[in-house]
């Protein structure tokens, strides 16, 4: 009987520890990942999930790289607006990841990753060659 207890004591516990690092990893990290989500699967809307992904890439490099890595964290949870650069943008954190649904949000999803400082390799900055075409 004393170790049926134990068991269920210690299985418990360790339940409402694993609940505790789950709810915390939701909330407070920060992964440097990003999805962007476009309004349709319109090659023109597809064209502009791109755009703004190098555009908030530029943005997010501008800013962060002069700012503490210690304080990355806090200020994303405090300014998640800061990655919203049009009127239709839609930005939220889920599991450490900013997620930007752009108009209606039916179309493709992007994903990429941020840089945490200069020294990291270059970010792969992916183009639709055949707009630039038709300039």
């Amino acid at each position: 009987m004393k170790k049926l207890l134990l068991s269920i004591a210690l299985g418990g516990t360790l339940l409402i520890g694993e609940a505790g690092v789950y709810s915390g990893n939701t909330s407070s990290s920060f992964n440097y990942k990003f999805e962007i989500k476009t309004n349709s699967i319109n090659p023109i809307d597809e064209a502009a999930g791109y755009y703004y992904k190098e555009n908030m890439i530029d943005k997010y490099e501008k800013y962060f790289f002069t700012l503490d890595k210690s304080l990355h964290a806090k200020f994303v949870e405090e300014n998640l607006d800061f990655f919203a650069l049009s009127d239709d943008a839609y930005v939220t954190k889920q599991f450490g990841t900013i997620h930007i649904c752009l108009g209606k949000g039916n179309g493709f999803t992007i994903k990429g990753a941020f840089r945490k400082n200069e020294c990291d390799e270059e970010v792969i900055r992916e183009k639709c060659y055949i707009f630039d075409l038709f300039k």
